[in-house]
């Protein structure tokens, strides 16, 4: 069952937030059998001996909900912008195990997952050419110009933009 916690060396004013959404976890093992990924609550535990807070703050169904509500607690207490905080990210934790998709969202994941990268070496010589070939096309057909207006319409238009100056 997926779980955030809290542990905390109260006397040191040093504290660590996280989430657990391993395979069959539970939250009777926390500071038992497993005692967070974090290294820097590892130096924190060589240094100043077994933490005197560790709580569960909350359990969840699935491990998505568990990595938004930890991302959300992150950000509400900014944990970047205090030394107390052992965390040093607030970023959403990425879930490298159920899917190779790329997690950013919309526009964001194309621009970050193609970024200075040719066609050749996102797509292979075949399909690059293919595509620049597309491109092309697609951007000729824009260029094309409309037929050229005839007398009579150019003096419709003339007269139509005299009258709404006039207006004016």
């Amino acid at each position: 069952m997926p779980y955030t916690y809290l542990i905390g060396w109260k006397s040191h004013n040093l504290w660590y937030y996280g989430v657990r959404y391993a395979k069959n976890c539970k939250p009777e093992e926390l500071w038992k059998s497993y005692k967070t990924s974090s290294v820097y609550v590892k130096e924190a535990h060589e240094k100043y001996g077994n933490p005197d807070i560790v709580q569960i703050r909350k359990t969840f169904k699935t491990k998505q909900q568990a990595m938004v509500w930890e991302h959300k607690v992150l950000k509400r207490i900014k944990v970047t912008s205090h030394s107390k905080w052992l965390n040093k990210t607030d970023n959403k934790a990425i879930d490298y195990h159920t899917s190779r998709r790329n997690t950013l969202p919309g526009a964001l994941a194309g621009a970050a997952k193609t970024r200075g990268k040719t066609y050749e070496e996102l797509y292979g010589p075949e399909k690059a050419a293919e595509l620049k070939a597309a491109r092309a096309l697609s951007n000729s057909l824009r260029k094309v110009k409309h037929k050229p207006r005839t007398d009579q319409q150019r003096k419709r238009y003339s007269d139509g933009a005299k009258r709404r100056w006039a207006n004016h």
